[in-house]
């Protein structure tokens, strides 16, 4: 029996690659602006191996400690947060002063000077000597973070990098600090800035950002704004961001995502099957069976797969894998063909409910891992540009559409529309599921 041990750090990208990767520390990402230490490991084995691992983590603590050497104090507290911090301490400071009436301007002068006199925080001090200080106005930080906080976006790693990436492109519109930018100096200027700086923005391939990229960064900036205006009290006639001048999308019919013709989901599926990988035969089949996002296969669990219900399905819910757009994407779709249903229960049979479906893609950056994989058996298999795997999506739309399933049956299939929609038409989960199972078959799903 082979044995398998995990090594610190290091996990697979693809099927013929391994990764180095190790997260900073919380203020090493503060100072760095990413999220981690990551290269690419030639080596598969032995003598060579080890010594590409042991140079990669003493390289880790050299950066480590050299980052903080050269940057010892690190505050990323906005302007308004220091005001409130330092406020919070004086009260305490003052309460504090046993025998002295803490409201006595006279109290606030003896904690202050002597406060001063042994190096506590300037702004902690002049909280002390003058309570009705003015606080400073709400910056561009301190809606960035109001809006991350009160959503609970701060403990979601892929929030949190869309966040910081949008701000950090508002930041180079802009040409300043966002701790310089107050809310109320927002105008429409600002925001066409904005709109422009992403327009120009050019991807690694040196082709310009999608119009919806740039479009979906706005939004976020615009929902932190009226989260803003409202939480912190900015007087604000109007969103800035809204209703922006965008150009029209000039995309050409070559540029556009179109459905997979079965021939070639067919040539993929051969092709997948005679590779090395045991989770991508599976996959494929999982997504040309039920249409589901890629992101949404590689969150599934064992667990997430009944075949043993009136309507054998699976459960689409969202996870730290799974990309789920919103709580539409949240639901189940049955498991329409024979074939599907042997190979899922080959597959989950004698296995933990926890454990991903796909082993090799059922972690951070699977999808990644997945897409690059699947895009390659499907290059193989045709020159058409427009062909990608997302096309399985289409494919699966189009044959529930061509069979006459209602638009209602479409959307909840995939992912689409509220479930309140589905069931007040075809009633509670199980009759749903009866009713999708049979036009699945239908189509030929």
């Amino acid at each position: 029996m082979a044995l398998r041990m995990k090594i610190s750090y290091v996990d697979a990208i693809s099927e013929t690659q391994w990764r180095f990767r190790r997260r900073w520390p919380k203020r090493v990402r503060e100072i760095r602006g990413e999220d981690a230490y990551q290269k690419h490991i030639k080596a598969r084995d032995g003598a060579a191996f080890q010594r590409e691992y042991q140079f990669h983590l003493r390289n880790f603590d050299a950066i480590v400690e050299d980052t903080l050497r050269r940057n010892p104090e690190v505050d990323t507290r906005s302007a308004t947060q220091k005001f409130i911090d330092a406020q919070r301490l004086a009260e305490h400071y003052v309460a504090g002063a046993q025998g002295l009436d803490p409201d006595d301007s006279w109290t606030r002068g003896v904690v202050g000077h002597s406060l001063a006199a042994r190096g506590e925080d300037p702004d902690v001090v002049a909280a002390v000597l003058n309570p009705d200080r003015e606080p400073p106005k709400p910056s561009l930080v301190d809606m960035r973070d109001t809006y991350a906080n009160d959503k609970g976006l701060v403990d979601d790693r892929k929030a949190m990098v869309r966040i910081d990436r949008t701000f950090g492109r508002l930041k180079e519109a802009l040409e300043k600090p966002l701790e310089d930018v107050t809310i109320e100096s927002i105008d429409r200027q600002t925001a066409r800035s904005f709109m422009d700086h992403l327009l120009g923005l050019k991807k690694a391939n040196g082709q310009p950002l999608a119009l919806k990229s740039c479009q979906r960064e706005v939004i976020i900036v615009a929902a932190a704004y009226n989260h803003a205006v409202r939480e912190l009290e900015i007087p604000s006639e109007r969103n800035h961001f809204e209703r922006l001048p965008w150009p029209k999308e000039q995309v050409s019919s070559l540029d556009k995502n179109v459905p997979l013709p079965d021939s070639v989901v067919d040539a993929v599926q051969k092709t997948l099957e005679g590779g090395r990988s045991k989770d991508l035969p599976d996959m494929w089949r999982v997504l040309k069976g039920t249409g589901m996002r890629l992101g949404e296969a590689c969150g599934l669990r064992v667990s997430d797969v009944d075949l043993k219900g009136e309507t054998p399905s699976i459960l689409i819910t969202s996870n730290e894998i799974n990309g789920i757009k919103n709580s539409n994407s949240d639901r189940y779709v049955p498991i329409a063909s024979e074939s599907l249903r042997e190979s899922l229960g080959a597959r989950v049979e004698g296995r933990k409910g926890d454990e991903p479906l796909f082993l090799s893609y059922g972690r951070d950056g699977g999808p990644t891992a997945a897409s690059a994989a699947l895009m390659k058996a499907v290059k193989k298999n045709t020159d058409d540009k427009r062909m990608k795997v997302h096309g399985l999506r289409h494919r699966a739309s189009d044959k529930l559409r061509d069979a006459g399933a209602p638009v209602e049956v479409r959307h909840g299939y995939l992912g689409h529309s509220a479930q309140s929609v589905a069931e007040s038409t075809y009633g509670g989960r199980a009759a749903r599921l009866r009713e999708f199972a049979r036009w699945g078959v239908k189509a030929g799903l």
